[in-house]
């Protein structure tokens, strides 16, 4: 069994298509730790402005991974499938500690109280 601190990839998603993919060169695997993922959630909110969806956000851990072994004249496309705000919850107690776990309770008691 595998483990993501992403709720929907926690299985094993390998196939016969892929496979043959794979076989024939055509598509390449890599795997983030949750670790690598919460680090791109991070440096692409805070240089992008993004949130990224943490199932998005293992592609970019890799893209973090592969850019400076790349030549500059290199594009990097990287496909991002979702939005980080459904994760808020989850990526507040793994980045911001107390103080974005704290802002949150605030502002669910604000609208709350709407």
């Amino acid at each position: 069994m595998t483990h993501s601190i992403s709720a929907g990839l926690d299985y094993a998603g390998l196939g016969p298509e892929l496979a043959y993919l794979a076989e024939t060169k055509r598509i390449e695997f890599a795997k983030a730790y949750d670790d690598e993922v919460l680090n791109a959630v991070k440096f692409f909110a805070k240089n992008e402005g993004i949130i990224p969806a943490l199932e998005s956000s293992h592609a970019l851990a890799e893209v973090i991974k592969i850019a400076p072994k790349m030549s500059k004249d290199k594009v990097i496309v990287a496909n991002m499938s979702g939005r980080g705000d459904k994760d808020i919850f989850i990526t507040a107690h793994a980045l911001g500690g107390d103080t974005w776990v704290q802002f949150l309770k605030e502002e669910v008691a604000r609208y709350g109280n709407e």
